[in-house]
């Protein structure tokens, strides 16, 4: 004969389970999210280069490619962004968020509001700051430009932290300083034909910074009908490679 569990039993049984349930769920509601400005799993540094045009079908491809790689970005990932303007010793930090958390427990979050806050708090942001239809013509001193970001404490305090830091770089990456250009036709594409040993120093200063530190390039292609002095993508590619040793490139 079967023998069910007395009221009293369940009533034992329950009242502990919905205790720790409250408990959870206290716990979640009241429990500060930590800040990825001190402790984030990853860091995200987007630097978009602001001293030439895009086309529009690039500009729709930078859209794609952001929205890409965000989406994969860490939750609680730390994101900047970063101007490379013609005053290499200003990169402009322009833009610096926190990627809100897109999963979880569906039985203690909402992941669609998630997925909005994230759309809004970060994709949006990032997309207005960058606004590839507005640009700052002018020289483009590339490795200038990094050799200030790379000595920035946001980020060097992350690499001590050992936290995973990537770079993103949009740009033709045609580097054009006083101290080295590839605007034209160069004698050669590698980097140590460099004009001045501050340009040496500069470009070992950058090379050494990321020796450890994986880099994306977006590189913007260029129409030689309709950029005369560009120097082709194969030329550019030779004269980075041996700056980023975890280096990957992609033609938009």
């Amino acid at each position: 004969m079967e023998t069910s569990a007395s009221p009293k039993t369940i009533l034992l049984i329950t009242v502990p389970l919905l205790l720790l349930l409250g408990i959870a769920i206290a716990v979640k509601a009241l429990w500060p999210a930590a800040s990825c400005h001190s402790g984030p799993p990853q860091q995200v540094n987007i630097v978009f280069d602001k001293t030439k045009p895009y086309s529009a079908t690039q500009a729709h491809s930078i859209d794609r490619t952001l929205v890409e790689m965000l989406t994969v970005a860490a939750d609680n990932a730390e994101i900047n962004l970063y101007y490379i303007t013609s005053d290499p010793e200003h990169p402009s930090l322009v833009l610096n968020v926190c990627k809100p958390a897109t999963r979880g427990n569906v039985f203690f979050n909402d992941v669609s509001e998630q997925q909005r806050q994230f759309r809004l708090s970060v994709v949006k942001k990032v997309k207005h700051f960058i606004d590839a239809h507005y640009q700052r013509s002018g020289a483009a001193p590339i490795i200038e430009s990094l050799a200030t970001i790379a000595r920035q404490r946001i980020v060097t305090a992350k690499l001590e932290q050992h936290v995973d830091v990537q770079f993103d770089i949009y740009s033709d990456m045609v580097q054009d300083s006083k101290g080295k250009s590839l605007s034209g036709v160069p004698a050669s594409c590698g980097p140590q034909d460099a004009a001045t040993s501050r340009f040496r120093d500069t470009y070992g200063d950058v090379s050494q910074f990321f020796r450890d530190v994986p880099v994306h390039v977006y590189g913007i292609h260029r129409e030689a009908a309709q950029w005369p002095r560009y120097p082709g993508e194969r030329c550019v590619r030779a004269f980075w490679e041996p700056t980023f040793p975890h280096l990957t490139w992609m033609t938009i």
